[in-house]
């Protein structure tokens, strides 16, 4: 018996399970130690009972959990020397759990029989993982630029495979991405795109694999409808049928997007329009000002609001919105990517944040800007412009208080970047 069972999937988290029925083990905890725990229940495996992490590489939307799950439970960490490096750096205890493991080096987990191989990605000592028992062969394949031989001698006799499908090229070729973004997820130490992935799966299938699970998917540039059809095009002009030869099927996200070099660094903007007077405000935000600038470079920009009589027009707060997005525009950072604070925003986890601002960060970006509105909010135009759109809360807050719950957050976000204790 030799199950696999995602968990999350996708650039904001990434975790799974394999099991023989007797010995279970992750790989990757790129989500909460909440999240982990709950799915592993829903599974039927208490999170007591895991035997070890693998992890495939340090970025965070596959180590966002790791420290608080370890923490927790004191599970063995196996990785590679490169990768251990870089885990012993974020968190503080894990010398002591880690398992480093060469690639190509074979080792046991219980009755599970693992490998690891290299994989070509942006990263210290990125890896996959083949797991067997009981006869049977899972690989799990994903962050990579390309397919490498090693890549096809670990997966070599699997029934199962974990492959990535990250984007479509003309998607993110044709979108608005900045250049150096593009450039990044489409070279070699980036990940693979549909027509990849189906090569990969088509490898994996006329070796005898009769299940493959397209996965880490990117929310901007890929579907999962659009993953599925490439790769059952591929799968089905070379002869296997899907849904008689080959089972196919897309791995669930869990959540949405983003993966991580580290943030340290990075320039951070927050444009706000209307001048903070009240003390408690101001004090609290120069608090976490001060607490940023180990982490970035924080530019905090106020604008004025436009003033509005008491019972303005819609016609009125349209025209006041577009003078104050003039404003905004006016003080951007060249380059930045924009992230809009809006009602019609996503509401994101502590963790959620974290991950999206790593893979923003591991994907080339260097500058991002924020952007709080006014009593009326932003402008359509700079939602539409907008990389993210970001909702703190279904409930009403002073735009004030925005700004220091805001702040909280990218401070809360660099701590769990760094695997700090700081997030609980």
């Amino acid at each position: 018996m030799l199950e696999l069972c995602t968990l999350a999937s996708g650039s904001s988290g990434n975790s799974l399970l394999v099991t023989d029925g007797r010995t279970h083990v992750l790989v990757d905890a790129g989500i909460s130690c909440r999240r982990i725990c709950t799915g592993l229940k829903e599974l039927g495996v208490e999170p007591t009972e895991l035997a070890g992490v693998l992890i495939t590489h340090e970025h965070s939307d596959h180590i966002s959990g790791l420290t608080t799950l370890t923490k927790q439970l004191r599970l063995p960490v196996y990785a590679s020397p490169g990768t251990g490096r870089q885990l012993c750096y974020r968190i503080a205890f894990l010398e002591e759990l880690l398992r480093p493991v060469a690639p190509g080096e074979g080792f046991s987990i219980g009755g599970l029989a693992i490998e690891s191989f290299p994989t070509s990605h942006d990263a210290a000592e990125s890896v996959g993982y083949a797991l067997s028992a009981g006869g049977r062969k899972a690989a799990v394949v994903t962050d990579l630029g390309y397919v490498t031989g090693a890549v096809l001698r670990g997966i070599r006799g699997a029934d199962l495979l974990v492959a990535e499908a990250n984007h479509d090229v003309e998607w993110v070729q044709s979108g608005p991405y900045p250049y150096h973004l593009k450039a990044r997820i489409l070279g070699d130490r980036g990940h693979l795109s549909n027509e990849a992935g189906a090569e990969l799966a088509w490898t994996a299938v006329e070796g005898g694999a009769r299940t493959v699970v397209l996965a880490h998917l990117s929310h901007e540039n890929n579907t999962p409808a659009r993953a599925h059809e490439v790769v059952r095009g591929v799968l089905e002009r070379r002869g296997a049928a899907v849904g008689r030869d080959v089972a196919l099927e897309v791995a669930p996200p869990q959540r949405e997007e983003p993966e991580v070099h580290g943030m340290k660094g990075i320039r951070v903007q927050l444009i706000c329009v209307g001048k903070m007077r009240e003390k408690f405000y101001i004090d609290a935000a120069a608090e976490y000002v001060k607490r940023l600038s180990a982490y970035c470079k924080l530019q905090v920009v106020e604008l004025p609001e436009e003033r509005l009589p008491s019972n303005p027009s819609q016609a009125q707060i349209d025209a006041a919105l577009e003078k104050e997005a003039a404003a905004i525009r006016a003080k951007l950072a060249p380059g930045a990517s924009l992230v809009a604070l809006c009602v019609e925003g996503r509401m994101r986890s502590s963790e959620e944040l974290s991950g999206l601002l790593s893979d923003w960060s591991s994907r080339g970006g260097s500058s991002l800007s924020f952007l709080i509105g006014g009593s009326y909010g932003l402008h359509a135009s700079l939602k539409a412009e907008a990389w993210a759109r970001l909702s703190m809360s279904p409930m009403t807050f002073p735009h004030h208080l925005a700004r220091v719950m805001l702040l909280e957050q990218l401070y809360r976000s660099f701590k769990i970047d760094e695997g700090s204790s700081y997030h609980k």
